[in-house]
Protein backbone atom coordinates (compact mmCIF):
# COMPACT_ATOMS: atom_id res chain seq x y z
CA UNK A 1 0.00 0.00 0.00
CA UNK A 2 2.88 2.19 0.26
CA UNK A 3 3.35 2.64 -3.31
CA UNK A 4 -0.19 3.91 -3.72
CA UNK A 5 0.00 6.17 -0.95
CA UNK A 6 2.76 7.53 -2.77
CA UNK A 7 1.16 7.48 -6.14
CA UNK A 8 -1.51 9.41 -4.63
CA UNK A 9 1.08 12.31 -3.13
CA UNK A 10 2.57 12.59 -6.39
CA UNK A 11 -0.45 13.09 -8.48
CA UNK A 12 -1.15 16.44 -7.71
CA UNK A 13 2.67 16.90 -8.75
CA UNK A 14 2.12 15.32 -12.46
CA UNK A 15 -0.85 17.31 -13.08
CA UNK A 16 0.75 20.26 -11.93
CA UNK A 17 3.71 19.45 -14.36
CA UNK A 18 1.53 18.62 -16.81
CA UNK A 19 -0.11 21.79 -17.21
CA UNK A 20 0.12 23.80 -19.84
CA UNK A 21 1.93 26.77 -19.80
CA UNK A 22 1.49 29.96 -22.15
CA UNK A 23 3.29 33.47 -23.59
CA UNK A 24 -0.32 34.52 -24.28
CA UNK A 25 -2.65 36.83 -21.30
CA UNK A 26 -5.63 37.33 -21.76
CA UNK A 27 -9.36 38.43 -20.55
CA UNK A 28 -12.22 35.54 -20.32
CA UNK A 29 -14.53 36.61 -22.54
CA UNK A 30 -11.89 38.89 -24.55
CA UNK A 31 -12.97 36.88 -27.74
CA UNK A 32 -16.68 38.31 -27.68
CA UNK A 33 -15.28 42.17 -27.14
CA UNK A 34 -12.73 41.17 -30.33
CA UNK A 35 -15.80 40.21 -32.29
CA UNK A 36 -17.86 43.59 -30.86
CA UNK A 37 -15.46 46.19 -31.54
CA UNK A 38 -13.88 46.41 -34.76
CA UNK A 39 -11.96 49.82 -34.93
CA UNK A 40 -8.10 49.75 -34.39
CA UNK A 41 -5.58 52.35 -33.35
CA UNK A 42 -2.30 51.29 -33.76
CA UNK A 43 -0.29 53.31 -31.30
CA UNK A 44 3.74 54.44 -32.13
CA UNK A 45 5.13 51.33 -31.86
CA UNK A 46 8.12 51.30 -29.42
CA UNK A 47 12.00 49.76 -30.98
CA UNK A 48 15.19 49.25 -28.96
CA UNK A 49 17.98 47.94 -31.50
CA UNK A 50 21.00 47.14 -30.32
CA UNK A 51 24.33 46.60 -31.71
CA UNK A 52 26.47 43.77 -29.79
CA UNK A 53 30.20 43.65 -30.41
CA UNK A 54 32.96 41.28 -29.83
CA UNK A 55 33.05 41.18 -26.27
CA UNK A 56 29.20 41.98 -25.41
CA UNK A 57 29.77 45.76 -25.67
CA UNK A 58 25.91 46.87 -26.59
CA UNK A 59 25.11 50.05 -28.93
CA UNK A 60 21.48 51.59 -29.65
CA UNK A 61 21.35 51.85 -33.43
CA UNK A 62 18.94 55.00 -32.90
CA UNK A 63 18.41 56.04 -36.71
CA UNK A 64 17.14 52.05 -37.67
CA UNK A 65 14.89 51.82 -34.78
CA UNK A 66 12.65 54.75 -36.29
CA UNK A 67 12.76 53.24 -39.64
CA UNK A 68 11.92 50.04 -37.55
CA UNK A 69 9.10 51.77 -35.82
CA UNK A 70 7.44 52.94 -38.96
CA UNK A 71 7.83 48.86 -40.20
CA UNK A 72 6.20 47.89 -37.08
CA UNK A 73 3.05 49.86 -37.51
CA UNK A 74 2.71 48.86 -41.16
CA UNK A 75 3.39 45.41 -40.96
CA UNK A 76 1.13 45.20 -37.65
CA UNK A 77 -1.70 47.13 -39.50
CA UNK A 78 -1.73 44.36 -42.42
CA UNK A 79 -2.15 41.73 -40.24
CA UNK A 80 -5.16 43.29 -38.31
CA UNK A 81 -6.75 44.31 -41.39
CA UNK A 82 -6.40 40.79 -42.81
CA UNK A 83 -8.48 39.74 -39.34
CA UNK A 84 -11.11 41.98 -40.72
CA UNK A 85 -10.44 44.99 -38.49
CA UNK A 86 -10.80 48.60 -39.56
CA UNK A 87 -7.08 49.85 -39.00
CA UNK A 88 -5.57 52.88 -38.70
CA UNK A 89 -2.15 53.91 -37.75
CA UNK A 90 -1.40 57.39 -35.68
CA UNK A 91 2.06 58.69 -35.21
CA UNK A 92 3.00 60.87 -32.41
CA UNK A 93 2.46 64.52 -34.54
CA UNK A 94 -0.85 63.46 -35.14
CA UNK A 95 -1.41 62.20 -31.83
CA UNK A 96 -0.65 65.62 -30.74
CA UNK A 97 -2.75 67.52 -33.26
CA UNK A 98 -5.95 65.14 -32.45
CA UNK A 99 -4.67 66.53 -29.10
CA UNK A 100 -4.53 63.10 -27.54
CA UNK A 101 -0.99 63.20 -26.88
CA UNK A 102 -1.06 63.62 -23.06
CA UNK A 103 -3.75 60.76 -23.29
CA UNK A 104 -1.39 58.53 -25.27
CA UNK A 105 2.07 59.19 -22.63
CA UNK A 106 -0.18 58.27 -19.80
CA UNK A 107 -1.77 55.05 -21.52
CA UNK A 108 1.85 54.00 -22.42
CA UNK A 109 3.39 54.55 -18.71
CA UNK A 110 0.34 52.70 -17.51
CA UNK A 111 0.67 49.72 -20.09
CA UNK A 112 4.34 49.52 -19.58
CA UNK A 113 4.14 48.81 -15.68
CA UNK A 114 1.81 46.21 -16.07
CA UNK A 115 3.74 44.39 -18.49
CA UNK A 116 6.41 44.12 -16.12
CA UNK A 117 3.95 42.00 -13.49
CA UNK A 118 2.74 40.35 -16.55
CA UNK A 119 5.82 39.21 -17.86
CA UNK A 120 8.10 39.50 -15.00
CA UNK A 121 7.79 35.19 -15.87
CA UNK A 122 7.68 34.80 -19.67
CA UNK A 123 5.34 31.41 -19.45
CA UNK A 124 2.22 31.20 -16.87
CA UNK A 125 -0.05 27.93 -16.45
CA UNK A 126 -3.39 28.93 -18.78
CA UNK A 127 -5.30 28.77 -16.18
CA UNK A 128 -3.99 31.92 -14.71
CA UNK A 129 -2.86 34.00 -18.08
CA UNK A 130 -6.47 33.31 -19.59
CA UNK A 131 -8.21 35.03 -16.17
CA UNK A 132 -6.34 38.65 -16.79
CA UNK A 133 -7.95 41.39 -15.27
CA UNK A 134 -5.96 44.71 -15.61
CA UNK A 135 -7.48 47.68 -16.21
CA UNK A 136 -5.33 50.61 -17.63
CA UNK A 137 -7.47 53.58 -16.48
CA UNK A 138 -8.89 56.37 -17.86
CA UNK A 139 -6.58 57.14 -20.32
CA UNK A 140 -7.56 54.50 -22.97
CA UNK A 141 -11.52 55.89 -23.01
CA UNK A 142 -9.88 59.69 -23.90
CA UNK A 143 -8.29 58.17 -26.61
CA UNK A 144 -10.99 56.20 -28.02
CA UNK A 145 -13.27 59.95 -27.64
CA UNK A 146 -10.25 61.71 -29.22
CA UNK A 147 -9.10 59.07 -32.34
CA UNK A 148 -12.38 57.33 -32.82
CA UNK A 149 -11.32 53.78 -31.70
CA UNK A 150 -12.80 50.92 -30.12
CA UNK A 151 -9.65 48.85 -29.52
CA UNK A 152 -5.97 50.07 -29.44
CA UNK A 153 -3.04 48.05 -30.47
CA UNK A 154 0.29 48.46 -28.32
CA UNK A 155 3.59 47.13 -30.23
CA UNK A 156 6.99 46.84 -28.45
CA UNK A 157 10.18 45.20 -30.13
CA UNK A 158 13.31 44.88 -28.86
CA UNK A 159 16.50 43.28 -31.44
CA UNK A 160 19.82 42.16 -31.09
CA UNK A 161 21.93 42.08 -33.30
CA UNK A 162 25.76 41.02 -33.51
CA UNK A 163 28.50 42.73 -35.66
CA UNK A 164 30.60 41.01 -37.85
CA UNK A 165 33.67 41.44 -35.66
CA UNK A 166 31.77 39.18 -32.89
CA UNK A 167 30.54 36.78 -35.10
CA UNK A 168 34.03 36.25 -36.26
CA UNK A 169 35.43 35.78 -32.55
CA UNK A 170 31.95 33.01 -32.07
CA UNK A 171 33.32 31.25 -35.30
CA UNK A 172 36.91 31.02 -34.03
CA UNK A 173 36.09 30.26 -30.36
CA UNK A 174 34.44 27.21 -31.50
CA UNK A 175 36.16 25.99 -34.70
CA UNK A 176 39.78 26.33 -32.17
CA UNK A 177 38.32 26.51 -28.89
CA UNK A 178 35.35 24.19 -29.06
CA UNK A 179 33.46 26.70 -27.02
CA UNK A 180 30.00 27.76 -28.61
CA UNK A 181 28.99 31.24 -28.50
CA UNK A 182 26.33 31.98 -25.16
CA UNK A 183 24.23 34.84 -27.14
CA UNK A 184 22.68 33.84 -30.64
CA UNK A 185 23.59 35.89 -33.43
CA UNK A 186 20.45 37.72 -33.48
CA UNK A 187 17.65 37.74 -30.82
CA UNK A 188 14.50 39.55 -31.31
CA UNK A 189 11.93 39.77 -28.61
CA UNK A 190 8.14 41.16 -29.85
CA UNK A 191 5.66 42.13 -27.51
CA UNK A 192 1.51 42.86 -29.20
CA UNK A 193 -1.21 43.98 -26.77
CA UNK A 194 -4.88 44.83 -27.42
CA UNK A 195 -6.76 47.32 -25.05
CA UNK A 196 -10.64 47.38 -24.84
CA UNK A 197 -10.69 51.68 -25.48
CA UNK A 198 -13.95 51.90 -23.93
CA UNK A 199 -13.49 50.21 -20.63
CA UNK A 200 -9.10 50.71 -20.54
CA UNK A 201 -8.98 46.79 -20.13
CA UNK A 202 -6.01 44.56 -21.58
CA UNK A 203 -7.73 42.28 -23.69
CA UNK A 204 -4.68 40.43 -25.01
CA UNK A 205 -1.33 40.46 -25.00
CA UNK A 206 1.61 38.06 -26.51
CA UNK A 207 5.09 37.92 -26.59
CA UNK A 208 7.37 35.94 -28.89
CA UNK A 209 10.88 35.16 -28.81
CA UNK A 210 13.29 34.14 -31.74
CA UNK A 211 16.81 33.28 -31.90
CA UNK A 212 17.75 33.17 -35.25
CA UNK A 213 18.40 35.41 -38.49
CA UNK A 214 16.34 38.60 -38.46
CA UNK A 215 18.76 40.60 -40.32
CA UNK A 216 20.57 39.39 -43.02
CA UNK A 217 22.82 42.36 -43.16
CA UNK A 218 25.25 44.07 -41.34
CA UNK A 219 24.48 47.17 -39.86
CA UNK A 220 27.05 49.20 -42.60
CA UNK A 221 24.02 48.24 -45.01
CA UNK A 222 20.60 48.34 -43.16
CA UNK A 223 19.08 50.49 -45.58
CA UNK A 224 19.09 48.26 -48.13
CA UNK A 225 17.19 45.57 -46.14
CA UNK A 226 13.90 47.56 -45.52
CA UNK A 227 11.92 45.28 -48.09
CA UNK A 228 13.40 41.84 -46.58
CA UNK A 229 13.45 43.12 -42.87
CA UNK A 230 9.35 43.92 -43.57
CA UNK A 231 8.42 40.46 -44.67
CA UNK A 232 10.75 38.89 -41.79
CA UNK A 233 8.99 41.56 -39.37
CA UNK A 234 5.59 39.98 -40.90
CA UNK A 235 6.47 36.95 -39.82
CA UNK A 236 7.21 37.43 -36.73
CA UNK A 237 3.75 39.23 -36.60
CA UNK A 238 2.06 36.57 -37.89
CA UNK A 239 3.86 34.13 -35.25
CA UNK A 240 2.45 37.07 -32.48
CA UNK A 241 -1.33 36.63 -33.22
CA UNK A 242 -1.74 32.91 -34.32
CA UNK A 243 -2.85 32.33 -30.73
CA UNK A 244 -5.93 35.39 -31.70
CA UNK A 245 -6.97 33.17 -34.88
CA UNK A 246 -7.84 30.34 -32.46
CA UNK A 247 -9.61 31.85 -29.82
CA UNK A 248 -6.93 31.96 -27.28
Amino acid sequence: MMWFRTALLLFPLLLAACASNTTVRHMPDYWATLKRQKNVLILPPVAQVYQVGAFGSKKRVYNYEAEFEALAAEETKVDLTERGFNVKVMARKNLVGAGAYEAFTHLRNAYESALKELYAQHLWPEKKAFDLSKNLGGSAQELSKKTDSDLIAVVDYRGFVKTNGARTVDFISAAVLGVRAVEAAEYSVILIGLIDAKTGNILWTNRVDLKKDLFSAAFSNLSSQKSADAKKLQKLIDMTFIPLEKGS
